[in-house]
C-alpha cells in the first residue's frame, strides 16, 4: 500500500515508479493501489536544527507521520528532520525527460509546476502523464506564463489557470490544489490585483507555495555558483522549498543536480514530495478585511 501524498518518503517513491500511470502495480489486477527571476520575499525563520541522520538514513516510516497532521490539515514534521522539496517551474520542454531520467537515478521526488508554453498539447499531455507516472507531483503555474497577460486582471489570471489545471487534472484524475504564481505571490507584476487574487485563491480552496531556498539559474550564475547557491541557501532551515526551473537554456541546472542531492545528503538532509499537505512558504499573505 502506498501512504497519501504527503506521507511518502523516498523508499515510497521507488514503489511507485514500479506502477502503472494509474497506480496499479503490473500483474496484480484488482489490487488497490495503495521564480522566478526576482528575488524571493524575506524568509521565515526556521525550526530549531537537530541532529543529522546517521549516513544512509534518509528517511522517516510512514508510521512516524501518520499523526503528525496539524488542525489545518497541513503536515508538522518531527523536530530534527531536515527535509528538502525539489520544485521545478516553467516545464515541461524537451528537456524534461533527461530531468526525470536524472531524479529517477536519485531516488529523489519532486513537484513541477507546469505550464504550456513550451509544447503542443499532444507532447504536452504526454510529458504530464510521464512526470506523474514516475511519481512526482504536479501544480499549475498557469499555462501561459505571459506576465502581462495573467496579470492584466483577476479574471485573466484565472481565466489562463483554469486552461492548464484542466490539463492537468485530466492527468491525475483529481482536482488540483498546488498552485505557483508566475514571479511568486509577492511580485511587483501582480501588485494591483495581489488582494483580488489571494482572495480567489482562499475562495477556490488552493494552495500556493513560494520558497525559501533556490538554485539561482535566472541570474545567469555558472553552474558551480549555482550549486553553492543552491546548498548554501539550505542550511540553516530544517525545513526547504528550493526553487528550480525547467526550461529551454537550463539544461545546466539538470548537470548540477546530482552533486546538490549528494551535498545535502552529507548534511544529513532527505529529499520528499512536496504536496497538499505540506504547509507552505508564502511571501504575500491576504489581508484581513477592515470592518
Amino acid at each position: 500500500m502506498i501512504p497519501a501524498l504527503g506521507q511518502r518518503t523516498e523508499a515510497h517513491f521507488e514503489e511507485i515508479r514500479g506502477m502503472g500511470p494509474q497506480g496499479e502495480t503490473p500483474g496484480k489486477e484488482g489490487e488497490e493501489p495503495g521564480e522566478e527571476g526576482e528575488e524571493p520575499g524575506e524568509e521565515e525563520e526556521p525550526g530549531e536544527e537537530g541532529e543529522p541522520r546517521e549516513e544512509g538514513e534518509d528517511s522517516l516510516t510512514p508510521e512516524e507521520y501518520t499523526v503528525d497532521l496539524a488542525s489545518d490539515g497541513f503536515m508538522d514534521l518531527p523536530p530534527g528532520d531536515q527535509v528538502v522539496y525539489l520544485t521545478f517551474d516553467d516545464g515541461p520542454c524537451d528537456s524534461t525527460g533527461r530531468l526525470l531520467d536524472v531524479l529517477e537515478e536519485l531516488h529523489v521526488p519532486a513537484t513541477f509546476f507546469v505550464t504550456g508554453q513550451y509544447l503542443e498539447q499532444g507532447e504536452l499531455l504526454e510529458e504530464l502523464e510521464e512526470i506523474y507516472r514516475r511519481g512526482h507531483g504536479l501544480g499549475v503555474h498557469t499555462y501561459s506564463h505571459r506576465y502581462e497577460e495573467i496579470y492584466a486582471s483577476v479574471e485573466s489570471f484565472w481565466r489562463d489557470y483554469d486552461r492548464m489545471a484542466f490539463l492537468v487534472e485530466q492527468v491525475t484524475g483529481k482536482r488540483n490544489r498546488l498552485l505557483r504564481f508566475p514571479g511568486g505571490s509577492n511580485t511587483g507584476k501582480n501588485a494591483q490585483i495581489r488582494q483580488e487574487l489571494l482572495k480567489g485563491v482562499r475562495e477556490r480552496e488552493l494552495i500556493y507555495h513560494d520558497w525559501n531556498s533556490f538554485v539561482g539559474d535566472t541570474q545567469g550564475l555558472e553552474p558551480g555558483e549555482m550549486l553553492e547557491q543552491a546548498v548554501g541557501g539550505v542550511l540553516g532551515h530544517e525545513k526547504s522549498v528550493m526553487l528550480l526551473h525547467n526550461g529551454p537554456g537550463k539544461e545546466a541546472v539538470i548537470d548540477i543536480l546530482p552533486e546538490i542531492v549528494r551535498r545535502l545528503r552529507e548534511e544529513g538532509y532527505r529529499f520528499a514530495l512536496l504536496d497538499e499537505t505540506v504547509r507552505p512558504f508564502q511571501f504575500a499573505r491576504e489581508e484581513e478585511p477592515v470592518v
